[in-house]
């Protein structure tokens, strides 16, 4: 029986990504999935940010002492989104009772 290919999955890893995509390969295969090689890549979040489900991960500072960190946060995508939709409800003049306008 063929299963259809997995569709999100993000590995993290501290300098052995090649290894954990040739075990995770390899692990898909014998589960009867497969990966998309087009969509498939290595990234390394210390020098480049990368889009996953509505987030940018991608390396940041903490602001108290400046120790780094791999941080999640809601892309420009996902926020601009979540704003046009606050705003197409909260408009000027929208005359709805508030239970109504919260929900």
């Amino acid at each position: 029986m063929q299963f259809p290919s997995a569709t999100r999955l993000v590995i993290l890893s501290r300098g052995h990504a090649a290894e954990a995509l040739a075990w995770t390969r390899w692990v898909m295969t014998h589960l009867g999935l497969t990966l998309s090689e087009t969509k498939t890549c290595l990234r390394n979040a210390r020098h480049e940010s990368f889009e996953f489900l509505g987030y940018t991960f991608g390396w940041d500072r903490y602001r108290k002492d400046g120790h780094a960190y791999v941080a999640a946060k809601p892309s420009k995508k996902s926020v601009k989104r979540a704003k046009t939709a606050v705003r197409a409800v909260l408009r000027p003049g929208n005359q709805g009772c508030w239970p109504e306008v919260r929900d």
